[in-house]
């Protein structure tokens, strides 16, 4: 079966839940040598956090520098989230959270690594802990508008911006914001993006040619993913050949409605590719072990039609009556024919 590309940006999400989340990757970065990040500024917002209601903890990051999540984004389940940027010295992450882990406060931990620092008035760092306390530093050699804001449980901060209000939009985006933490995470890096984000704008944009080299890139390179497919190596394996492949492996526990609320959001048809394939798998091995679990999961029209016991609707009722997508609607009647969709067709509108 082929995979497809999607749309994507220089955005990052790592979430962590502190119950039973564990992430195979490799062992942390040595740290730089003094200064050796010196002369690579991240210009970028970010936000660490953790949810006060399901002791979850998240870090996101958005930016025009490619790659950013794997240069400013660290996260250990029960331990804490960091955000290192501006002129990234990429070992405050590692080394933040060994000392979280030892049972520091993020202040202490945060402390005492700008002292051992030797240029601390270019970085740009946060810390939340497992317990919701957070430090943040904001150098002044840092690009300005730079500028953190922290509040109950989180941590907004950005540098290069276009406005200097963007971590107060940061900041009241995330605390207004309701919902999972993902979602609240998400909100705040759109909200820094409405007040002005980066001073040099969204990059690919500036020329006419980057999103034709970016595209004809990507399908080259998923089309080498397709024949590694085809000649019939793994889906795990194959995905190795994208960019920035890694290796994940975890285990999620959580209530009935948590799962059923995750199940029937990302079986939904505007979910990536990725996500969507897997959550359809889960499914089907859920309804294989409890059939009558099962039967209650499915995209959100679907679980919507079910409400109003199955009555059949012209598809121009149902659009509006059961899919909440609006002008993202998929264009398959899906309330009527789940689980026999495809969501090849969606990619192709």
């Amino acid at each position: 079966e082929e995979h497809r590309p999607i749309g994507t940006d220089m955005r990052r999400i790592l979430l962590l839940s502190p119950v039973a989340l564990a992430l195979a990757v490799p062992g942390p970065l040595p740290a730089a040598a003094p200064g050796e990040n010196a002369r690579r500024p991240v210009a970028t917002y970010s936000i660490v956090a953790r949810d006060l209601d399901s002791g979850q903890l998240g870090v996101a990051v958005q930016s025009h520098w490619f790659s950013v999540g794997s240069v400013v984004t660290w996260a250990a389940a029960g331990v804490g989230a960091v955000a290192t940027q501006s002129f990234t010295e990429v070992s405050y992450g590692p080394l933040g959270l060994e000392r979280l882990r030892a049972g520091e406060s993020p202040g202490d931990a945060l402390r005492a690594l700008i002292e051992a620092d030797p240029h601390p008035e270019v970085r740009q760092v946060a810390f939340v802990d497992a317990r919701g306390r957070v430090a943040a530093h904001t150098g002044a050699g840092c690009i300005q508008g730079a500028g953190h804001r922290t509040g109950d449980g989180y941590s907004v901060q950005a540098n290069l911006m276009l406005t200097d209000e963007v971590p107060d939009a940061m900041a009241r985006a995330f605390e207004n914001a309701r919902g999972p933490l993902a979602e609240r995470l998400m909100a705040s890096l759109a909200a820094a993006q409405r007040a002005g984000g980066d001073i040099r704008g969204k990059q690919i944009r500036r020329s006419s040619r980057a999103p034709e080299i970016f595209t004809e890139l990507m399908q080259r390179i998923w089309g080498i993913k397709n024949d590694l497919l085809s000649d019939g190596m793994s889906p795990e394996y194959a995905s190795y050949i994208l960019p920035n492949a890694l290796a994940v492996r975890f285990e999620e526990t959580g209530s009935i409605l948590n799962l059923w609320y995750k199940f029937t959001n990302r079986s939904c048809l505007r979910a990536e590719e990725e996500i969507w394939q897997v959550t359809m798998e889960e499914i089907s091995q859920i309804k294989e072990i409890h059939p009558s679990l099962g039967a209650y999961l499915g995209p959100p029209c679907y679980v919507r039609k079910m409400a109003y016991l199955n009555e059949s609707v012209s598809e121009d009722v149902g659009k509006t009556r059961y899919c909440n997508q609006g002008k993202l609607y998929c264009r398959q009647p899906v309330w009527n024919i789940y689980p026999n969709v495809s969501i090849e067709n969606v990619l192709k509108v």
